[in-house]
């Protein structure tokens, strides 16, 4: 299943927060195969405020992640980590590393 770093599910909450003034419960990001693009090079991610019936949803520290059911095979073995800058918000995907866990990473 998809790992979320430290950095990348309080970037999750930020942009939660700041999206949904009413605290959406069930609100998150989604991660979704690009339109344009195969889904093993490029993914789409999101606000939304609920997943989609088939979604599978990873939850890591308070963020909500939710994967389409098309991209979630790709991401099985992925890491989601995210960096804020002046230009904004960019997600990266990485590799798993053996034994790699979401807390304190």
């Amino acid at each position: 299943m998809l790992i979320l770093t430290a950095n990348a599910a309080d970037t999750v909450r930020q942009l939660m927060a700041r999206a949904c003034a009413s605290a959406e419960p069930h609100a998150g990001v989604r991660i979704s195969a690009a339109q344009a693009r195969p889904a093993d090079t490029s993914v789409e991610i999101t606000l939304v405020d609920e997943p989609e019936t088939t979604d599978r949803t990873v939850e890591e520290a308070g963020a909500r992640v939710f994967v389409d059911e098309g991209t979630a095979e790709f991401l099985e073995d992925k890491v989601l980590d995210a960096a804020v800058d002046a230009r904004g918000v960019r997600f990266t995907i990485l590799a798993q590393e053996s034994g790699a866990r979401g807390e304190g990473e």
